[in-house]
């Protein structure tokens, strides 16, 4: 995916790949939901808290900026990529024991928070340089596409090679099939 040129653009393109993730999984049961697998040890639940956390992630960043302030690091000088698998690591636990419901209405209540958002910000606060860019270190836009239309579909194409890697999977059966 090339990168959006307005604001439009990426709103729709926001939007487009997150009805991509919530397609993929509709046809889950809650008991499929639970079910590890999706990726790694990670259930679909698992996955819906990880993105909520990600786009949490996103509008706080935005939110420290529009108020010129940089918001704080997410991982240490030199962490690189191992910060983020700690963090990603440190959000499954701290959302592993919330319930399915929980999961799934902030993972609905996040998606509309950040498309409200972004559409409150100016062209020129996403896409220029002097823009969000410049308190928060590195391009708005980086920001907000790693975390939403270049993220969801990393999960959609989990969710999916899970599904198709063995017909059984030894997930809960429900009525009809499951593979949508």
């Amino acid at each position: 995916m090339d990168t959006p040129t307005d604001k439009t653009q990426l709103l729709d393109w926001i939007a487009a790949t997150r009805a991509e993730l919530d397609a993929v999984i509709a046809p889950f049961s809650d008991a499929q939901m639970v079910v590890p697998g999706a990726e790694a040890a990670l259930s679909v639940k698992d996955l819906l808290a990880h993105v909520s956390w990600w786009e949490r992630r996103t509008l706080r960043a935005l939110d420290y900026a529009a108020r010129g302030e940089a918001p704080p690091k997410l991982a240490a000088e030199g962490e690189g990529e191992a910060g983020i698998n700690r963090v990603n690591a440190e959000t499954f636990a701290a959302h592993r024991d919330r319930t399915l419901a929980e999961v799934r209405a902030e993972y609905a209540q996040s998606g509309r928070d950040l498309l409200t958002a972004l559409a409150g910000y100016s062209e020129a606060d996403l896409f220029n340089e002097d823009g969000l860019t410049r308190l928060l270190g590195f391009p708005a836009l980086y920001l907000i596409a790693g975390d939403t239309y270049m993220h969801y579909p990393d999960h959609v194409a989990s969710i999916r090679g899970w599904l198709n890697a063995d017909a059984t999977n030894e997930l809960p059966q429900t009525n009809g099939d499951h593979h949508g």
